[in-house]
């Protein structure tokens, strides 16, 4: 017999565990496939747990119920992941974090003061984009803006950035 004390810990302990899967689908996957990742996992986990507490007082019928959801959510949470991986999302993940530090790498430089650098990722649409916006103060400083975001990089740009004349 488990003491109330010994229930809550394993309760903690399969919480834990499902936030720990849901942030790794965010990590992975990004916000449209973390909760359908680490939610399927949870019910697993949760029904796992409730099949561990009433193990010695179910009928035969509930503990087959009991198993094929379990069986059934992990199966889910394994094809949500694998058809998250499939769409691109871990790669989507990793151009938003490539665009994040090119946008920290161009406010760290004075000359790049006027430009701002976004990614577009619409959750499970093609069109991403990253967007570059603003002024510089001379040719150079706007090929050097290019060869900082073109380099060894695939992706669409969208260029809007002018050359600002000096004020006299």
């Amino acid at each position: 017999m488990q003491t109330p004390r010994f229930k809550l810990m394993i309760c903690v302990g399969a919480t834990a565990l499902n936030l720990l899967l849901v942030a790794l689908g965010y990590y992975l996957f990004g916000p449209v496939a973390a909760f359908g990742f680490g939610a399927t996992f949870g019910i697993a986990i949760f029904e796992a747990v409730i099949w561990y507490f009433r193990r010695g007082k179910t009928r035969t019928n509930e503990r087959r119920i009991m198993t094929a959801v379990i069986v059934i959510a992990t199966l889910t949470g394994i094809v949500i992941g694998v058809d998250s991986y499939r769409n691109g999302l871990h790669e989507t993940r990793a151009r938003v974090r490539e665009a994040n530090r090119l946008r920290s790498q161009v406010k760290s430089q004075s000359q790049y003061e006027l430009v701002t650098i976004s990614y577009h990722a619409p959750p499970l649409q093609t069109d991403e984009r990253l967007s570059v916006h603003g002024f510089v103060t001379n040719p150079q400083d706007l090929d050097s803006l290019q060869e900082m975001v073109y380099r060894n990089r695939k992706w669409k740009v969208e260029w809007d950035v002018g050359l600002m004349s000096k004020s006299p």
